[in-house]
C-alpha cells in the first residue's frame, strides 16, 4: 500500500509541508509520494519562494519547497517521500497551454479537469492510498479537489484541511522548527463518496469535469425512477418493461446478493461484499434455500429427484468454487447487461462486481436494496 498526499497549490507553497507535518509527525502516517497540482506561477513558487520579512520589508530566501521536505524528514526523522518537482508537480494546462493562473471562466473550466485527471489516474491504482488536502490555492482550486475527490475516492481515500495559528502563518515557514500540536492542526473533512454509485462507466476516461458531473447528474435522478422487478415463480428480473429469463440457481446467487443489504443500510456499504472462492463456502446453504423457493419445492421433494450418488455431486452438497462462481457471474451479467442495453450507465449498478481484497476477490451489487422488487 502506499500512501499519496495530493494537494492543491497556489502561491503559498507552505500548505504541502504543513499537511506533511501535520499526517507525518502529528499523525504518524508514513507519506511515501507527494503529487501538487499547481499553476504556472504556483509551480515557480514551488521551485523558488521568497518570503517577505515584515520587519525588516526585505525578501528572504530562496526556499525550495523540495528542500524544506527533505529538512523537515531529517529533523524528525522520518520517511522522506518521493516528491521531484519535475515529476511530482503537475501544471494545470490543456492542449499545452499552461494556465498563469485561476482567475478566468477559462480557467476555472480548465483546471477541474487536471485534477479529475490526477485523482482518476491514482484511484485507479488499488495499492494507492489517497490523502488529499483542501489547504492550498484558490478558493476555487480546493472545492475542485473536494468535488473530484467525491466522484473518485475509495472507501480508505481521505480529505483533509490543515488550520495554521496567526502568528504561524505570519512567519512564512515551511513547518514547524519544534513540535507542536498548536500552530497547525489538521482537520478531517467529511465528504459523500459517489463511485460506488456513479463509477467509471461511461467513457469518462475522455469527458471533461463538467460532462462527468452533467452524467452523474442524469444517473443520479435515475436512481430514484423504478426499481427492477425479480420474480422467482417467473424465473425473470424486469426493469423498464424488458424482461430477462434467468437459469434458477443463477437467479439464486443474484438473489443471495439482493438479500445481503437487508443486513445493512439502503445504501452501498462495504460489507455487502462476500468472498466465494472454495467448495466449503459459508453461503451455500442461504443460496440453497433460495433457490429451493425459485424451484418451488421443498428440500425432501427436490431431493427425491437424484440417487444418492448423484445427489453427492450436486452444487449444494459439494459447495460452489470459484471457477464455477466466475462462469455464472459471468452468465449473470450477461443477462443483466441485455435488460439495460438502453440504458447502459445504470448496468454497473446491478451485475455483480468484484473487489481485490488482501489477496482475494469478493462481490456485491452496487445498487441499494430499495431499488428492488421482489415477487
Amino acid at each position: 500500500m502506499r500512501n499519496i498526499l495530493v494537494a492543491v497549490s497556489g502561491l503559498t507553497p507552505q500548505v504541502v509541508s504543513e499537511t506533511l507535518y501535520c499526517l507525518t509527525v502529528q499523525k504518524k502516517i508514513q507519506i511515501d509520494e507527494i503529487v501538487v497540482i499547481t499553476t504556472t506561477e504556483g509551480k515557480k513558487n514551488i521551485d523558488k519562494y521568497y518570503l517577505k520579512n515584515r520587519k525588516t520589508n526585505k525578501l528572504e530566501g530562496a526556499y525550495s519547497l523540495e528542500e524544506e521536505i527533505e529538512k523537515l524528514c531529517k529533523l524528525y526523522k522520518v520517511n522522506r517521500p518521493i516528491f521531484n518537482v519535475k515529476k511530482n508537480v503537475i501544471v494545470a494546462s490543456e492542449e499545452n497551454v499552461k494556465m498563469h493562473d485561476v482567475r478566468t471562466d477559462k480557467d476555472n473550466i480548465l483546471f477541474p479537469n487536471v485534477v479529475t485527471n490526477v485523482l482518476k489516474t491514482l484511484t485507479a491504482d488499488e495499492r494507492n492510498m489517497l490523502f488529499c488536502s483542501l489547504s492550498g490555492g484558490r478558493k476555487t482550486m480546493s472545492a475542485y479537489m473536494g468535488f473530484a475527490l467525491s466522484l473518485y475516492a475509495r472507501e480508505g481515500d481521505k480529505l483533509f484541511h490543515v488550520l495554521a495559528s496567526e502568528n504561524f502563518e505570519n512567519s512564512g515557514k515551511f513547518y514547524p522548527r519544534v513540535k507542536t500540536n498548536k500552530d497547525l492542526i489538521l482537520s478531517e473533512v467529511p465528504f459523500i463518496r459517489l463511485r460506488p454509485v456513479l463509477k467509471d462507466k461511461h467513457g469518462y476516461k475522455n469527458k471533461t469535469y463538467s460532462e462527468i458531473i452533467e452524467q452523474s447528474q442524469k444517473e443520479l435522478e435515475r436512481l430514484n425512477e423504478d426499481g427492477v422487478v425479480i420474480d422467482m415463480k417467473k424465473r425473470t428480473i424486469s426493469y423498464n418493461g424488458k424482461s430477462v429469463k434467468i437459469n434458477p440457481v443463477h437467479l439464486a446467487l443474484y438473489l443471495f446478493f439482493v438479500f445481503l443489504k437487508e443486513k445493512n443500510t439502503h445504501s452501498f456499504n462495504i460489507k455487502d461484499f462476500v468472498k466465494i472462492s472454495d467448495r466449503e463456502n459459508k453461503h451455500i446453504n442461504q443460496i440453497y434455500n433460495l433457490y429451493l423457493k425459485i424451484y418451488g419445492k421443498t428440500p425432501e421433494e427436490y431431493e427425491s429427484m437424484f440417487s444418492s450418488k448423484d445427489k453427492e455431486l450436486k452444487w449444494f452438497n459439494i459447495g460452489i468454487d470459484g471457477n464455477m462462481f466466475r462462469s455464472y457471474r459471468s452468465k449473470i451479467n450477461d443477462q443483466i447487461e441485455l435488460l439495460f442495453s438502453e440504458d447502459k450507465w445504470l448496468i454497473d449498478n446491478f451485475i455483480l462486481q468484484s473487489s481485490r481484497n488482501y489477496g482475494s476477490t469478493e462481490y456485491s451489487i452496487y445498487a441499494p436494496l430499495d431499488r428492488f422488487i421482489i415477487n
